[in-house]
């Protein structure tokens, strides 16, 4: 269980800007929690935190394909359903294809820009992710390669999470020290009070830290599991059970 408060306290205890036995003043306790999110939102758009990856299969006959909850109108209605409903979507990060269910040799998909994809041929085995709105995507095939084959895909993708200053995150235990060590060093960047050397020392620290989780949470270990094992929601972590990878 990891307390975005205490987090912040601790860290701000660490980067001697505010001993823990004294309220933090306000102003210290925004532009950290600034920072945190500012680093939660870039590695939320990578694939290194294992509790937020998830994958769905799905079959397709055309070269397009809706992603997402579906596109709504001011009124919250939803005018375009998603082909494949993902709620939550963050980010598509990888794509795979098998041309047997029932096994599990799943090839990889090469990604492209969107502006570069209609350069390739027809056949081509890449695919590419055009931003539609916040909650959808639309993801991109070469039609005539999928309509030749019977194919099955599956999709890697990141579910968003959003923090407050009272989220109180149950995630793996690697993230609590790799987000204490990531604000430490944020904060001694920001507030210049610790010394370029202990600076130095607190990114090093940080690296082996991500080093550690990156070994700790391969992409390869959900890539065969069941994907009606492996789904998880927005709720699961944020004060509920997690995905242990």
């Amino acid at each position: 269980m990891l307390a975005i408060k205490d987090l912040i306290i601790n860290a701000l205890d660490e980067a001697k800007l505010c001993r823990r036995s004294q309220p933090a003043p306000a102003t210290l306790v925004t532009s950290a929690f600034e920072l945190l999110k500012k680093r939660l939102d870039e590695y939320s758009n990578t694939e290194f935190l294992s509790f937020i990856r998830n994958s769905t299969n799905f079959t397709t006959n055309k070269g397009e394909t809706l992603i997402g909850s579906g596109i709504t109108d001011e009124n919250g209605v939803i005018v375009t359903p998603a082909d494949v409903v993902v709620d939550n979507l963050q980010c598509i990060t990888r794509m795979y294809y098998n041309g047997n269910v029932n096994n599990d040799n799943w090839l990889k998909l090469n990604f492209v820009s969107y502006e570069d994809f209609f350069s390739w041929g027809y056949n081509s085995q890449v695919y590419s992710v055009l931003p539609i709105d916040e909650n959808n995507v639309k993801l991109y095939l070469k039609s005539n390669w999928v309509k030749q084959n019977n194919f099955v895909f599956k999709v890697m993708y990141n579910q968003k999470f959003t923090i407050t200053l009272d989220t109180v995150l149950n995630i793996p235990v690697q993230y609590n020290s790799l987000f204490l060590a990531g604000l430490v060093y944020d904060l001694s960047v920001a507030f210049p009070r610790l010394g370029s050397d202990v600076s130095n020392q607190l990114y090093a620290r940080l690296q082996t830290l991500e080093e550690n989780v990156r070994a700790s949470s391969s992409v390869n270990r959900i890539i065969l599991r069941d994907n009606n094992v492996n789904r998880i929601s927005y709720g699961s972590f944020i004060g509920g059970t997690f995905l242990g990878i």
